[in-house]
């Protein structure tokens, strides 16, 4: 359980009480708010030592992960059904350089006005290695409480981004109940990646394939259930969703495997469908997306001073108009990248297998800070097209369905639906997010 208390400072003793001060003071672990005299923090008292493990822990068996992410993810319906929602499960960030959290449904929240397209789809994950370090889900319960907001909060102080003009209480909720789902995705592809069995070469393994869109799906099922009762609409729901090719794009994307294709200017048509049209930039090109990125500082403990020179000089290009990380490059995208460099008389030998191995692993894939991998393009889609599609769908239609007891929980205005003749749950879905039109969404986005 967890318990909330408060200790005037006076009952502590000396040493206790300069521990408290320092964790107050700083952004650790341990937090502690400190006001009039007292020390307000959270205690946990929990059953046995393995209670904090993270829920992405590799060490865990899968029986465990499964229950455990079906444990959080009720408990986050328990409190969205009074109107408080957990704003950081993860960390999710669109941009790293400002801090700006990730929204997958900016389109609603926060319409692109006046471009090209009103509504440009969900946008790149920036970092997405490292989103999930500290999760905030642990084997036995979910930590970090003071997460928690009530939507009258998130909407005064624009706590869900200061992008965010929407004020529609429902939208609002629909965001996070996707993001709760969207966290998990990634929380449990981390796992994987921990265990070494989401690789590239992972991607022709149909077995595996299978494996993780039949999990998704039981987790997926599960948390839908907590607020749908009627097992004939979730069967409705779930037909609506192609686990596997969902469970294709995750270990395409996340495993690394679209590395090698891009590279090579296609993309398998199982990833996205046949009806999903693909564009692909020629990557040999100084294009503003990160691809190829490098920040040159990783060079600096491993090569001397006149070697790095050499190697900026022969090897990367100054990326054009990216002005943000002026030691970022782009890596030289020739294929004979390891032949050149193996041939290369200004480096010695020493130097050429660390090298090799260090730009091959930077060459190709997608790094706008030159360190920390994307999921996308920098200013591109989320390519995690079918994910995105579950997500319009599995919240928009639970916060229509739960209109009525929402309203009552926490006076959230029920909008009237449009009419519609067919007999069918997706104009629900449509209607409940503000009757937008939301069929691209559905199909998915070009890269």
């Amino acid at each position: 359980g967890q318990r909330v208390l408060r200790i005037n400072s006076g009952n502590i003793p000396a040493d206790i009480r300069q521990e408290l001060e320092t964790a107050a003071k700083k952004d650790g672990k341990f937090r502690v708010s400190q006001g009039r005299g007292a020390y307000t923090f959270i205690c946990y008292k929990v059953k046995d030592n393995n209670a904090f493990t993270y829920l992405n822990d590799k060490s865990i068996s899968q029986a465990d992960f499964i229950d455990s992410s079906k444990r959080f993810l009720r408990d986050l319906a328990v409190f969205s059904k009074m109107g408080i929602m957990n704003t950081s499960l993860i960390e999710l960030f669109h941009s790293l350089e400002h801090q700006r959290r990730y929204l997958w449904m900016i389109d609603v929240l926060s319409p692109v006005q006046g471009i090209i397209f009103d509504r440009l789809g969900a946008g790149v994950v920036r970092g997405f290695s490292k989103t999930t370090e500290y999760p905030n889900p642990r084997i036995r319960f979910m930590a970090d409480l003071a997460e928690f907001r009530t939507i009258e909060r998130i909407i005064r102080f624009k706590e869900i981004g200061d992008r965010v003009i929407e004020k529609n209480k429902k939208n609002i909720l629909a965001s996070y109940l996707g993001d709760y789902f969207f966290s998990w995705v990634f929380i449990y592809a981390s796992r994987l990646k921990k265990q070494g069995k989401l690789t590239r070469e992972s991607f022709d393994d149909k077995n595996f394939i299978n494996d993780i869109a039949n999990n998704i799906k039981q987790v997926f099922l599960y948390f839908l259930g907590q607020f749908i009762d009627d097992k004939a609409t979730i069967e409705e729901i779930s037909r609506m969703i192609n686990w596997k090719r969902l469970a294709t794009q995750i270990v395409f994307y996340m495993g690394g495997a679209y590395k090698d294709y891009i590279a090579e200017g296609k993309i398998p048509q199982r990833v996205h469908g046949k009806y999903t049209k693909v564009m692909l930039k020629n990557q040999t090109s100084n294009y503003f997306d990160g691809w190829g990125y490098f920040d040159i500082s990783l060079l600096d403990k491993e090569f001397p001073r006149l070697i790095k020179n050499h190697i900026i000089k022969t090897y990367l290009m100054r990326i054009t108009n990216k002005t943000e990380i002026s030691t970022v490059y782009k890596i030289a995208q020739d294929n004979d990248l390891a032949d050149q460099i193996a041939a290369d008389e200004m480096i010695p030998e020493s130097y050429k297998p660390r090298l090799i191995s260090l730009l091959g692993e930077y060459q190709h894939g997608f790094r706008y800070d030159g360190i920390n991998e994307d999921l996308g393009p920098f200013n591109g889609p989320n390519p995690l097209t079918e994910l995105i599609k579950a997500l319009y769908v599995f919240s928009g239609f639970i916060v229509n369905e739960q209109g009525e007891q929402i309203q009552k929980l926490n006076n959230l205005k029920a909008d009237k639906l449009n009419s519609n003749p067919r007999n069918s749950i997706l104009p629900k879905a449509a209607a409940s997010l503000g009757n937008i039109d939301i069929s691209l969404m559905l199909i998915g986005q070009a890269i």
